[in-house]
């Protein structure tokens, strides 16, 4: 048989199953083998072959070693002999102490399979009655012939190499296989701290840049804004984009400040509850909608100046008048002239806030020249009010 390869103590299990199942009449199997990892001489009995669950190891003593390793060198494929025959019997009391290479009536064959570690022989032998009562169902008293014991020694020697053929190569595809996944957990492993460290970096800049938004609202308002445990969390878990965030802090701001107008403190803590993402993001999606429409464009431009010049005026901590919004509105206007442009634009914005009751929150909800116009109950009077 080509190629070198050892047995470890499964191989050897199966080995035997194996032999049995070939030749049944098999009274007592021992191996011996160099085993790699322990980087020593092992031997194995299985005393009854019908049942692998017998199988034992052998401690081997020093001087039993050094003639087993006399016979490891031998140059054969099998072979047959008789306790007598086998080197073994230089130390009988010993062996016998073993119950290694008793039964000197029962006729020996030896297998040998090169091992791939040390560069020689590990061994099995298999204990056969005299006679062929193994092979047939028969008390026949007729001993093996040499034609027998050749043809015996072919089929399990074949057999046995065929199947420790099959054995390594399971072994080494199942050890490629092995390889490939600790690779692909490996792998799985760096690109987890590859996200983990990303994720790490993409928290610290929203929860940065949200903070560098929360301080220059501070320096309009005079409040120190302030995220909370819960607030901070739900920052980190946002994916939109950067200008919808800007958009979520500033109505989270101005949420939490209108909640807490009457309070002394001079911070205001921002809660998970304030940072509406949901809210942004629809605006932020409703904006090419609109403008795709220019028939509205100039309405939502209106809007959208009056709302920021609103924001301005309430972080200053001033009243949302008509005087104040025009102060603040870019570029500066009159309060009449804010009325105005609100009644020209009356229907379109009707249409536009009820089309987007997301937007314009500050103007739609504290500024009442917006309110007069939207509510049910502008009319005639109103417009010469």
């Amino acid at each position: 048989m080509s190629g070198k390869f050892s047995f470890n103590n499964s191989d050897i299990s199966t080995l035997l199953t194996k032999a049995h199942q070939l030749i049944p009449g098999i009274g007592k199997i021992i191996s011996i083998q160099y085993a790699h990892q322990k980087q020593k001489i092992e031997a194995h009995t299985l005393s009854q072959p019908s049942n692998p669950n017998t199988i034992q190891e052998i401690h081997l003593e020093e001087k039993v070693l050094e003639t087993i390793n006399e016979f490891r060198i031998q140059d054969m494929n099998f072979n047959w002999f008789s306790s007598e025959d086998l080197p073994f019997h230089v130390d009988t009391q010993k062996i016998v102490q073993m119950d290694v290479f008793r039964e000197l009536e029962r006729n020996i064959l030896l297998i040998s399979f090169p091992n791939e570690f040390d560069k020689k022989n590990d061994l099995m032998f298999f204990y056969f009655n005299e006679n062929i009562s193994n092979f047939i169902i028969s008390n026949s008293g007729k001993s093996l012939t040499p034609e027998n014991k050749v043809i015996i020694g072919t089929l399990l020697s074949n057999s046995l190499h065929t199947l420790l053929d099959v054995l390594r190569h399971d072994r080494k595809t199942l050890s490629n296989y092995n390889s490939n996944v600790k690779h692909v957990i490996h792998a799985m492993k760096e690109a987890q701290n590859a996200i983990s460290e990303f994720k790490d970096k993409h928290d610290s800049v929203l929860l940065n840049y949200s903070n560098e938004l929360l301080n220059q609202m501070r320096t309009g308002s005079g409040f120190k804004f302030v995220l909370a445990e819960s607030a901070i969390t739900k920052i980190k878990e946002y994916t939109g984009e950067i200008s919808t965030l800007k958009t979520v802090i500033t109505n989270a701001a101005s949420f939490a400040g209108n909640l807490n107008m009457d309070s002394n403190e001079n911070s205001i803590l921002i809660e998970d509850y304030h940072l509406n993402f949901d809210v942004a993001k629809r605006q932020e999606a409703a904006q090419p909608l609109v403008q795709e429409n220019g028939r509205y464009a100039k309405t939502i431009s209106l809007l959208d100046r009056l709302e920021a010049a609103a924001q301005d005026v309430y972080r200053n901590k001033k009243a949302l008048t008509g005087s104040n919004v025009g102060s603040a509105f870019k570029p500066e206007i009159s309060a009449p002239a804010i009325s105005d442009a609100l009644k020209k634009h009356r229907m379109k914005i009707i249409t536009l806030v009820k089309d987007y009751p997301d937007r314009w929150n500050l103007i739609r909800t504290e500024f009442k020249p917006l309110i007069n116009i939207i509510t049910p109950r502008y009319n005639a009077f109103d417009k010469q009010a």
